[in-house]
């Protein structure tokens, strides 16, 4: 998508990744993810976890220790929404957070994890 670019203004940045739905935009929704503006590193993690892969693990775990609030929650949200990342993985990336509001929406991230895995295997 060619919107997806950071010379883009940040409301460009923002509509684009709020429809981006193909794995194949997945690097370059992954450069956004440190963008200067709040409501694009949003929108970014949201993307991530729709179209990222267990390799963006690290970096959205990064993204939960931002300075705001709703990067981190986006950030937690699609960490539990990765097709494929193990329990023990996510429970790896939680310890490794230092405590504080980072570590408690990973606990979050967790429990809706979980809930997902357990739906799959009823």
């Amino acid at each position: 998508m060619r919107f997806l670019h950071l010379v883009q203004p940040a409301d460009v940045l923002e509509a684009a990744l709020m429809l981006t739905r193909s794995p194949q935009l997945a690097g370059a929704v992954r450069a956004l993810r440190g963008h200067p503006d709040a409501r694009v590193r949003v929108q970014a993690a949201a993307a991530l976890g729709r179209v990222g892969t267990q390799d963006d693990a690290l970096g959205l775990s990064i993204m939960v220790n931002d300075v705001e609030g709703e990067v981190r929650y986006q950030a937690a949200r699609a960490l539990a929404q990765l097709p494929g990342l193990p329990a023990t993985h996510l429970a790896a990336l939680h310890a490794a957070v230092p405590a504080g509001p980072g570590h408690a929406v990973l606990t979050q991230a967790r429990a809706e994890h979980a809930l997902r895995a357990a739906g799959k295997e009823a």
